[in-house]
């Protein structure tokens, strides 16, 4: 087998190319992120749909959280471990009975995610002032 000649490249054009290479990466990375939040919306409006058919949905209700500023002030993956936790919840006969008016507990006790529902109404109220 012949070796082949190499015909090199004139350094003038060394610039230039890596400028082409530059922005493709630039490009490629800019897609990447774009990506990535359509991604995150879908993902939220996803979990939004699976929390209107809980139980969360009622408790954000009567905790005075609205469903948008929920989904908007938690990531994806605590929207995930709240639907996790509301769905093995223990006390989803007791929760039923306060959302239906009997035995109310304003401390919400029973509730495994009272503390990230408190924290989302004091930042909801934070962010959006009535």
């Amino acid at each position: 087998m012949a070796a082949m000649n190499q015909i090199p490249l004139p350094p003038a054009l060394y610039l230039p190319l890596l400028l082409v290479v530059a922005v493709c990466i630039l490009a490629l990375l800019a897609l990447i992120l774009v990506d990535h939040d359509v991604w995150g919306r879908a993902q939220r409006a996803l979990l939004g749909r699976q929390v209107a058919r809980l139980r969360m949905r009622r408790m954000l209700v009567a905790r005075d959280v609205p469903l948008e500023d929920y989904l908007r002030l938690s990531s994806v993956a605590e929207l995930r471990q709240d639907i996790v936790r509301c769905r093995g919840c223990v006390s989803q006969a007791r929760c039923d009975q306060a959302q239906s008016g009997a035995g109310h507990d304003r401390a919400w006790t029973y509730c495994p995610n009272t503390w990230r529902l408190s924290r989302l109404k004091r930042r909801s109220a934070a962010t959006c002032p009535a």
